[in-house]
Formats: C-alpha cells, structure tokens, sequence
C-alpha cells in the first residue's frame, strides 16, 4: 500500500499509537494498522478504527481517573 499523504509504502504494524482524543495525548496499543516511515501517516480499516475508538475512550478514562466501560 502507497501512502496517501508521500506516496511512499506504507508497512503493516501493531505498535503503539499516540494521538490527541478530547483534547487530551492518549496512547492505544494493539489495533492494526499500515504506517507510513517517511511522513508518519497512520491508516487503517473499518473494523481496526473501532477498535481504535474504543480503546482511545478506554484510555482517556483510565488517565482522567475516570468510570472504565470496558475490562480486559
């Protein structure tokens, strides 16, 4: 797969992602995704982005001291 933003190729991973969510830098770990080496565009499918969601709004929770909806 060719990256969208570079058009350099993109690998297939699962290592850990950090991203702002709700204004807040959160780490996720474990959902699949191709990543671009030369500008570090992330993408990845339907099923994976989800995953994504979920584990993002886990994490932020954890990290807010918040209610966690989800256990492992």
């Amino acid at each position: 797969m060719l990256c969208v933003e570079c058009g350099e190729a993109m690998r297939r991973t699962d290592e850990p992602m950090t991203d702002v969510y709700k204004n807040e830098e959160i780490t996720v770990e474990g959902i699949p995704h191709c990543k671009c080496d030369a500008c570090g565009e992330t993408v990845m499918d339907a099923d994976a982005l989800g995953k994504w969601a979920t584990a993002a709004d886990e994490a932020y929770r954890k990290q807010r001291g918040l209610l966690t909806l989800h256990t492992k």
